[in-house]
Protein backbone atom coordinates (compact mmCIF):
# COMPACT_ATOMS: atom_id res chain seq x y z
CA UNK A 1 0.00 0.00 0.00
CA UNK A 2 2.80 2.43 0.97
CA UNK A 3 4.76 1.55 -2.20
CA UNK A 4 1.72 2.38 -4.35
CA UNK A 5 1.28 5.70 -2.51
CA UNK A 6 4.96 6.59 -2.95
CA UNK A 7 4.80 5.64 -6.62
CA UNK A 8 1.69 7.78 -7.26
CA UNK A 9 3.33 10.76 -5.49
CA UNK A 10 6.53 10.39 -7.55
CA UNK A 11 4.47 10.15 -10.79
CA UNK A 12 2.56 13.35 -9.86
CA UNK A 13 5.82 15.17 -9.05
CA UNK A 14 7.40 13.97 -12.31
CA UNK A 15 4.40 15.22 -14.34
CA UNK A 16 4.45 18.57 -12.47
CA UNK A 17 8.19 19.02 -13.16
CA UNK A 18 7.70 18.18 -16.83
CA UNK A 19 4.86 20.71 -17.12
CA UNK A 20 7.04 23.43 -15.51
CA UNK A 21 9.82 22.67 -18.03
CA UNK A 22 7.30 22.90 -20.90
CA UNK A 23 5.92 26.20 -19.52
CA UNK A 24 9.47 27.61 -19.36
CA UNK A 25 10.12 26.29 -22.88
CA UNK A 26 7.08 28.26 -24.16
CA UNK A 27 8.19 31.53 -22.49
CA UNK A 28 6.83 31.13 -18.96
CA UNK A 29 3.81 33.44 -19.33
CA UNK A 30 0.34 33.57 -20.84
CA UNK A 31 0.52 34.69 -24.47
CA UNK A 32 -2.65 36.80 -24.09
CA UNK A 33 -2.61 38.47 -20.66
CA UNK A 34 0.99 37.92 -19.54
CA UNK A 35 0.20 35.93 -16.33
CA UNK A 36 3.57 34.50 -15.21
CA UNK A 37 3.22 32.81 -11.79
CA UNK A 38 5.05 29.65 -12.84
CA UNK A 39 5.01 28.32 -9.25
CA UNK A 40 1.35 27.42 -9.97
CA UNK A 41 1.67 25.20 -13.09
CA UNK A 42 -1.97 24.10 -12.77
CA UNK A 43 -2.98 27.63 -13.79
CA UNK A 44 -1.50 27.14 -17.27
CA UNK A 45 -2.89 25.28 -20.28
CA UNK A 46 -1.53 24.40 -23.72
CA UNK A 47 -4.13 25.37 -26.31
CA UNK A 48 -3.97 23.83 -29.79
CA UNK A 49 -4.64 26.78 -32.10
CA UNK A 50 -5.35 24.37 -34.99
CA UNK A 51 -7.10 21.18 -33.74
CA UNK A 52 -6.30 19.45 -37.06
CA UNK A 53 -2.57 19.46 -36.15
CA UNK A 54 -3.20 17.98 -32.68
CA UNK A 55 -1.61 14.53 -32.22
CA UNK A 56 -2.37 14.17 -28.50
CA UNK A 57 -3.33 16.19 -25.42
CA UNK A 58 -0.25 17.28 -23.45
CA UNK A 59 -1.70 16.21 -20.08
CA UNK A 60 -3.28 12.98 -21.35
CA UNK A 61 -0.18 11.22 -22.71
CA UNK A 62 2.87 10.00 -20.78
CA UNK A 63 5.75 10.70 -23.17
CA UNK A 64 9.34 11.98 -23.24
CA UNK A 65 10.10 15.68 -22.84
CA UNK A 66 11.25 15.94 -26.47
CA UNK A 67 8.00 14.43 -27.80
CA UNK A 68 6.01 16.79 -25.57
CA UNK A 69 8.06 19.77 -26.83
CA UNK A 70 7.23 18.85 -30.44
CA UNK A 71 3.52 18.89 -29.54
CA UNK A 72 3.82 22.08 -27.46
CA UNK A 73 5.28 23.86 -30.52
CA UNK A 74 1.78 23.60 -32.07
CA UNK A 75 0.18 25.20 -28.98
CA UNK A 76 -0.35 28.57 -27.35
CA UNK A 77 0.61 28.86 -23.67
CA UNK A 78 -2.41 30.36 -21.90
CA UNK A 79 -3.52 30.89 -18.33
CA UNK A 80 -6.67 28.93 -17.45
CA UNK A 81 -8.87 32.07 -17.54
CA UNK A 82 -7.76 33.08 -21.08
CA UNK A 83 -8.03 29.42 -22.16
CA UNK A 84 -11.62 29.21 -20.89
CA UNK A 85 -12.50 32.53 -22.58
CA UNK A 86 -11.06 31.32 -25.89
CA UNK A 87 -13.15 28.12 -25.76
CA UNK A 88 -16.23 30.10 -24.76
CA UNK A 89 -15.75 32.35 -27.82
CA UNK A 90 -15.57 29.22 -30.02
CA UNK A 91 -18.76 27.85 -28.44
CA UNK A 92 -20.56 31.18 -28.91
CA UNK A 93 -19.50 31.26 -32.57
CA UNK A 94 -20.82 27.72 -33.11
CA UNK A 95 -24.10 28.65 -31.40
CA UNK A 96 -24.44 31.73 -33.61
CA UNK A 97 -23.89 29.64 -36.76
CA UNK A 98 -26.42 27.07 -35.53
CA UNK A 99 -29.01 29.79 -34.82
CA UNK A 100 -28.51 31.24 -38.32
CA UNK A 101 -28.98 27.79 -39.86
CA UNK A 102 -32.11 27.17 -37.77
CA UNK A 103 -33.62 30.46 -38.93
CA UNK A 104 -32.71 29.71 -42.54
CA UNK A 105 -34.33 26.26 -42.48
CA UNK A 106 -37.45 27.14 -40.42
CA UNK A 107 -35.92 26.15 -37.08
CA UNK A 108 -34.26 23.07 -38.56
CA UNK A 109 -30.75 22.13 -39.73
CA UNK A 110 -30.08 19.97 -42.82
CA UNK A 111 -28.35 16.68 -41.95
CA UNK A 112 -27.56 13.34 -43.62
CA UNK A 113 -29.21 10.21 -42.17
CA UNK A 114 -26.55 7.76 -40.92
CA UNK A 115 -28.53 4.74 -42.16
CA UNK A 116 -30.19 5.62 -45.51
CA UNK A 117 -27.87 8.57 -46.35
CA UNK A 118 -30.83 10.80 -47.32
CA UNK A 119 -30.82 14.50 -46.41
CA UNK A 120 -33.38 15.54 -43.80
CA UNK A 121 -34.16 18.64 -41.72
CA UNK A 122 -33.20 18.18 -38.07
CA UNK A 123 -35.23 20.12 -35.49
CA UNK A 124 -34.20 18.85 -32.04
CA UNK A 125 -32.81 15.80 -30.26
CA UNK A 126 -29.78 13.77 -31.34
CA UNK A 127 -30.67 13.91 -35.03
CA UNK A 128 -28.59 11.03 -36.41
CA UNK A 129 -31.46 9.37 -38.31
CA UNK A 130 -34.25 10.71 -40.52
CA UNK A 131 -36.97 8.43 -39.07
CA UNK A 132 -37.64 5.75 -36.45
CA UNK A 133 -37.38 2.99 -39.08
CA UNK A 134 -33.78 4.01 -39.91
CA UNK A 135 -32.95 4.16 -36.20
CA UNK A 136 -34.35 0.66 -35.56
CA UNK A 137 -32.65 -0.79 -38.65
CA UNK A 138 -29.32 0.68 -37.58
CA UNK A 139 -29.69 -0.69 -34.05
CA UNK A 140 -28.30 -4.24 -34.10
CA UNK A 141 -29.50 -4.87 -30.56
CA UNK A 142 -33.10 -4.15 -31.58
CA UNK A 143 -33.07 -6.70 -34.41
CA UNK A 144 -31.57 -9.75 -32.67
CA UNK A 145 -33.65 -12.80 -31.68
CA UNK A 146 -33.12 -13.15 -27.92
CA UNK A 147 -34.38 -16.76 -27.81
CA UNK A 148 -31.68 -17.71 -30.35
CA UNK A 149 -29.06 -15.75 -28.36
CA UNK A 150 -29.97 -17.62 -25.14
CA UNK A 151 -29.61 -20.93 -26.99
CA UNK A 152 -26.15 -19.88 -28.26
CA UNK A 153 -25.07 -18.86 -24.75
CA UNK A 154 -25.79 -22.39 -23.49
CA UNK A 155 -22.96 -23.63 -25.76
CA UNK A 156 -20.66 -20.59 -25.84
CA UNK A 157 -19.58 -17.56 -23.75
CA UNK A 158 -21.36 -14.20 -23.95
CA UNK A 159 -18.21 -12.49 -25.27
CA UNK A 160 -17.95 -14.96 -28.19
CA UNK A 161 -21.65 -14.60 -29.01
CA UNK A 162 -21.26 -10.80 -28.94
CA UNK A 163 -18.30 -11.04 -31.35
CA UNK A 164 -20.21 -13.40 -33.67
CA UNK A 165 -23.14 -10.95 -33.91
CA UNK A 166 -20.87 -7.84 -33.96
CA UNK A 167 -22.57 -6.45 -30.82
CA UNK A 168 -21.08 -4.61 -27.83
CA UNK A 169 -20.44 -7.10 -24.96
CA UNK A 170 -21.84 -4.87 -22.17
CA UNK A 171 -24.95 -4.02 -24.20
CA UNK A 172 -25.61 -7.72 -24.84
CA UNK A 173 -25.19 -8.58 -21.14
CA UNK A 174 -27.64 -5.84 -20.16
CA UNK A 175 -30.14 -7.00 -22.81
CA UNK A 176 -29.86 -10.64 -21.63
CA UNK A 177 -30.48 -9.72 -17.98
CA UNK A 178 -33.53 -7.61 -18.96
CA UNK A 179 -34.84 -10.42 -21.16
CA UNK A 180 -34.44 -13.00 -18.37
CA UNK A 181 -36.40 -10.73 -15.99
CA UNK A 182 -39.09 -10.43 -18.64
CA UNK A 183 -39.25 -14.25 -18.99
CA UNK A 184 -39.46 -14.66 -15.19
CA UNK A 185 -42.39 -12.22 -15.04
CA UNK A 186 -44.17 -14.24 -17.75
CA UNK A 187 -43.65 -17.47 -15.79
CA UNK A 188 -44.91 -15.81 -12.58
CA UNK A 189 -47.99 -14.44 -14.35
CA UNK A 190 -48.81 -17.89 -15.77
CA UNK A 191 -48.42 -19.57 -12.38
CA UNK A 192 -50.64 -16.90 -10.75
CA UNK A 193 -53.31 -17.48 -13.40
CA UNK A 194 -53.24 -21.25 -12.75
CA UNK A 195 -53.39 -20.68 -9.00
CA UNK A 196 -56.35 -18.28 -9.30
CA UNK A 197 -58.36 -20.56 -11.61
CA UNK A 198 -61.41 -22.13 -9.83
Amino acid sequence: MEKNLERSISVKNCRRDKKIKLINYKGGKCEICGYDKIEFPGCFAFHHADPALKDFGISSKNCSLETAKNEVDKCLLLCCRCHAELHEKDRNLKRAVEIKLKRKYNSGIPKICEFCKKEFIWFKGVGRFCCRECFLNSNKMHNIDMYAILEEIKNDSISNVAKNHDINYDSLRAKISKFKKYLLKDVQNESEKKYNEP
